[in-house]
């Protein structure tokens, strides 16, 4: 009887390999490992496996990741100076999808089932290339603590370095398809949170209007990721049972959708009825900022204008005193390069003085949040293009109606 794992195993032909062009900037990717020395990297995020390959992503996996006592581990091994020697390994359940959506990497292995099943892969690649001695970079928040251990213990001449910024560089200019596909989700989340305030209705929950912004993103092609709904005067915007919404009330929905991984993400308000005057005045107000914060967007402008103009808006306001600003790139991950802020999330802001580059794509949000208001913010992504910029699913930018 024939091995059924015997197309998985090391050394055979994995049927779904070595098929299509590169489908990343390789030169940007060489530019990035130079930069950070790099002789080779060990990626092991599924965003960035994901990337490097061109959108393959295993389906028994795409909402968990856990499998007995381990994780399911993709994993690719790319040599700077020998791009062909390129190794992914995945798991027994890749077998089937590979033929489907083939990768361009030529070397296979998927005869593990969990992550440290690879360890003995890794540690076989890095030796038949012959960087016992190099620099290898490894994506350290990505990375189980046992595959870590190992690679210490069996290579321990090998120098180690985190290179989750390097991968992240490259991902930060978006090829037209990516562009596409991020325009596609911003506008399909816009569609389907001014579903959502139609059809919401007096007595529903804060979960049942959700519900309604997931049901119609996952009917426009999305996979829904989550939907925040602030209702009334209320500033907590989990989805819950005891919130209700009556007539008269505002709400905001701050929801993310993604088709193939990248995300749309953006925020929206709505009003049963004629806002109080404080409430428009502060969505106006608030306007102002996201329009300015665009005004400087452009190839070659210092990241940082972006803040600066904001904060510049955010001082000619009536009521600035009470409003959060940040803005981060957007893409296969909410917060990813080009990074400009440190607070309130605290991440490097090193992109605030890089020049801004075509087919950047970032989030700009602007917030209040006063119990005499409720919580107003809109939030917009914006690519940088040739001649300025562009907003994605700039749709609804004002008061939506609810319940009609």
């Amino acid at each position: 009887m024939a091995d059924p794992f015997s197309a998985a195993k090391a050394g055979a032909k994995i049927p779904g390999t070595g098929t299509g062009p590169i489908p990343f900037d390789q030169d940007r990717l060489h530019l990035a490992m130079d930069n950070a020395h790099l002789d080779a990297v060990l990626v092991t995020s599924k965003v960035n496996v994901r990337y490097l390959t061109g959108g393959y992503n295993c389906i028994f996996f795409e909402t968990m990741n856990e499998l007995g006592i381990g994780q399911y581990g993709p994993t690719i091994l790319y040599r700077k100076t020998h791009p062909e020697h390129t190794l992914f390994l995945g798991s027994y359940f890749d077998k089937e999808q590979l033929p489907n959506d083939p990768i361009w990497i030529p070397n296979a292995d998927i005869s593990s089932w969990v992550h440290y099943s690879t360890i003995p892969l890794i540690v076989d690649w890095i030796k038949k290339e012959k960087l016992e001695n190099a620099t290898i970079g490894l994506e350290y928040p990505f990375l189980a603590a046992d595959i870590y251990i190992a690679l210490q213990s069996e290579l321990p001449n090998v120098k180690w370095v985190d290179a989750v910024v390097p991968l992240e560089y490259v991902r930060a200019i978006k090829r037209p398809d990516e562009l596409a596909i991020l325009r596609s989700a911003s506008d399909k989340v816009v569609e389907a949170m001014l579903y959502g305030f139609r059809e919401t209705k007096p007595g529903m929950s804060s979960r049942d209007i959700e519900e309604l912004v997931a049901h119609e993103e996952r009917r426009l092609g999305l996979t829904f990721d989550y939907c925040l709904v602030g209702i009334g005067k209320d500033a907590n915007r989990t989805p819950r049972d005891n919130i209700k919404f009556e007539t008269g009330m505002i709400m905001d929905f701050d929801s993310g959708g993604n088709i193939n991984g990248y995300i749309g993400d953006v925020c929206r308000m709505g009003s049963s009825g004629e806002p109080e005057p404080l409430q428009k005045q502060l969505l106006e107000e608030i306007n102002h900022v996201q329009m300015a914060a665009r005004a400087p967007m452009k190839p070659g402008a210092r990241g940082g204008e972006i803040i600066d103009a904001a904060k510049k808006a955010i001082a000619e306001c009536e009521h600035g005193s009470w409003m959060g600003f940040i803005t981060h790139g957007m893409g296969l991950v909410s917060h990813e390069a080009p990074r400009l802020v440190t607070k309130p999330i605290p991440y490097p802001d090193e992109w605030a003085e890089r020049p801004l580059e075509v087919g950047m794509v970032v989030s700009i949000e602007t917030t209040t949040a006063k119990p005499e208001t409720g919580y107003i913010k809109l939030e917009d992504t914006v690519v940088v293009t040739e001649t300025g910029w562009e907003g994605f699913g700039d749709g609804g930018r004002g008061w939506n109606p609810i319940g009609s």
